[in-house]
């Protein structure tokens, strides 16, 4: 064996121990330092988030509030009571569109085990023109309470769509938050 030989194959040998000592790193490293979540368990997380945002979507717009309060997380809840709320939103001018105009574009992201951002662009008519619809990109903070996901109700209850300002990534939609 030449000397180049045994160069090329201990290059070889030491380019191949790198790369699958970085593969481990990256498989293991984030659990190991506490940050990182499973991608299987963020992948269920974001299904959880996501199944519940639709079915919280569909109780807004069926204007079913007294079941949408009960996906109210536990601070709104305290500071909105269901009576209060079932008025704000039927005092409303404005709903959620129908159908396929309700909701699109639906992209969840894992924050941590027990919080999530939901971003989806809704579509809103007025309650007397039901011709025009307005579509907002909107984000909404999903927390994990009692097992189930739920929402801030504040950022349903206290939004007029109609005068919003256009959305940037990353922005809270609502003064509130």
């Amino acid at each position: 064996m030449t000397s180049g030989n045994k160069t090329s194959q201990a290059h070889f040998f030491v380019k191949r121990l790198l790369c699958h000592s970085f593969i481990l790193f990256y498989l293991l490293a984030p659990n190991a330092l506490g940050g990182g979540i499973p991608i299987d368990e963020e992948r269920r997380i974001e299904a959880q988030a996501s199944s519940a945002f639709m079915i919280i979507v569909t109780l807004w717009q069926d204007e079913n509030y007294a079941a949408l309060y009960g996906y109210g997380d536990e601070e709104s809840r305290k500071i909105l009571s269901r009576k209060m709320f079932g008025e704000i939103m039927r005092d409303d001018s404005w709903r959620l569109a129908c159908c396929w105009e309700k909701v699109q574009d639906v992209k969840t992201t894992v924050k941590s085990r027990s919080s999530a951002l939901v971003r989806a662009k809704l579509g809103y008519e007025m309650k007397f023109d039901t011709g025009s619809v307005k579509f907002v990109t909107q984000t909404f903070n999903m927390t994990l309470e009692d097992g189930g996901w739920k929402v801030d109700l504040q950022e349903i209850a206290y939004q007029d769509p109609y005068t919003l300002p256009p959305r940037f990534p990353g922005l809270p939609v609502s003064p509130l938050e």
